[in-house]
C-alpha cells in the first residue's frame, strides 16, 4: 500500500482488517477516480488493492469518500455521477433542471448492503 500514489480518504474498519480508500492512479479504474479495498490477514499481511466494481466506482465518475455503519450492514459511498444529469440538456430550462437533478456533477452520497465486502475479501486472497 505504501509504494501506491495519490490514495486518499481512507475508511479504515474498527477492527482494521480493511481498508477502502479512493485513488486515481492505480491501473484498473473504471471512473477518473474509484474506490479500492485491502485486506489484512491474520499474520498481518495486506492484499493487493482491489478495484470495488461497477456497482460502485462508474465510467467518468470521481470517487471521494466511503464509510461502513456502526453496525457494519452499510456502506456509504460518495461520486459525483453525471451520466443522467448531462443527456439532452441543450437549452436554458435543460442546465436548470440538471443543476437541480440529484446527479448534476456534484458529488452524491449512495449506499448499499456491505456484503459487497465480503464478496472482494473472497477474491483478494485468490490473487
Amino acid at each position: 500500500i505504501d509504494s501506491l500514489t495519490n490514495i486518499f480518504n481512507a475508511f479504515i474498519s474498527p477492527n482494521e482488517d480493511f481498508m477502502i480508500f479512493c485513488s486515481n492512479e492505480i491501473k484498473d479504474k473504471i471512473g477518473l477516480t474509484d474506490y479500492f479495498i485491502v485486506f489484512r490477514s491474520a499474520d498481518d499481511k495486506w492484499s493487493k488493492p482491489i478495484n470495488m466494481g461497477p456497482k460502485i466506482n462508474s465510467r467518468g465518475d470521481v470517487a471521494s469518500s466511503a464509510t461502513v455503519t456502526p453496525d457494519g450492514k452499510y456502506l456509504f459511498f460518495a461520486s459525483n455521477r453525471t451520466a443522467k444529469a448531462i443527456q439532452n440538456k441543450q437549452t436554458f430550462k435543460g442546465l436548470i433542471e440538471m443543476w437541480n437533478y440529484y446527479q448534476n456533477g456534484s458529488a452524491d452520497i449512495y449506499w448499499m448492503s456491505s456484503k459487497i465486502i465480503d464478496e472482494l475479501k473472497e477474491k483478494a486472497w485468490q490473487q
